[in-house]
């Protein structure tokens, strides 16, 4: 199983569920790459504490914030 990447900041878990990802066709629930919604700009770096965020996976299945 695709482990979450763990967060940046205490911020980062409240920030999630509001961006938009890209999900596994071959694990459901699993989510890639953050984009800001409506824009698809990628969201490189968190805006609160600065650390790259590009690469990150979100796992809903062990973290199950709403989308």
């Amino acid at each position: 199983m695709t482990e979450t990447t763990p967060d940046c900041c205490e911020y980062w878990p409240r920030l999630r569920p509001y961006l938009k990802w890209f999900e596994f066709v071959d694990e459901p629930n699993v989510y890639v790459m953050p984009l800001i919604r409506q824009t698809n700009l990628r969201v490189n770096f968190c805006p609160v504490c600065g650390k790259p965020r590009r690469s990150t996976i979100w796992n809903r299945n062990t973290h199950p914030e709403a989308v």
